[in-house]
C-alpha cells in the first residue's frame, strides 16, 4: 500500500499509512516527523518523505506522541541509520524501551467501536 501525503497546512502533511497515520512538518530544508507508523510501514514512511521533496537524512527530529507500536515504527531505524534524534515524553521512555507494555487488547478495541 502506498502512503499518501496530504498537505493540510503550509509545511504540514498528514500521511495515511497502512493502518495508522504520521505527520511531516517542513520548514525550508528541515523536516520533523511526528510518529513513524508501524515497523512494517518503513517503506511508506520513506516514500512519504520523498513525496514532500525530502529524504530520511533531512529529518532533523522524530517526535513520538506515545510509545505504542503504531507510532514507534521507524524511529529506531532513523536514529540508528541517520543519527536522527528521537524525542518523547520522559514518562513514555520505559514504554518505548519495552520495560513494560501498555497496549489495549483486540477485545477492548472492538468494544470501543
Amino acid at each position: 500500500m502506498r502512503a499518501g501525503a496530504h498537505q493540510v497546512a503550509d509545511g504540514t502533511y498528514l500521511v495515511h499509512g497502512s493502518h495508522t497515520n504520521w505527520v511531516i512538518l517542513t520548514e525550508g530544508d528541515a523536516v520533523t516527523l511526528i510518529d513513524t507508523g508501524y515497523p512494517g510501514d518503513r517503506e511508506q514512511v520513506l516514500a512519504s518523505l520523498a513525496e514532500v521533496g525530502s529524504a530520511p537524512e533531512a529529518v532533523a527530529a522524530v517526535l513520538i506522541t506515545h510509545a505504542h507500536n503504531d507510532h514507534l515504527g521507524s524511529a529506531e531505524y532513523l536514529r540508528a541509520t541517520y543519527g536522527t534524534p528521537v524525542y518523547l515524553h520522559e514518562a513514555e521512555v520505559p514504554h518505548a524501551r519495552r520495560e513494560f507494555l501498555h497496549q489495549v487488547s483486540v477485545g477492548t478495541v472492538l468494544r470501543n467501536g
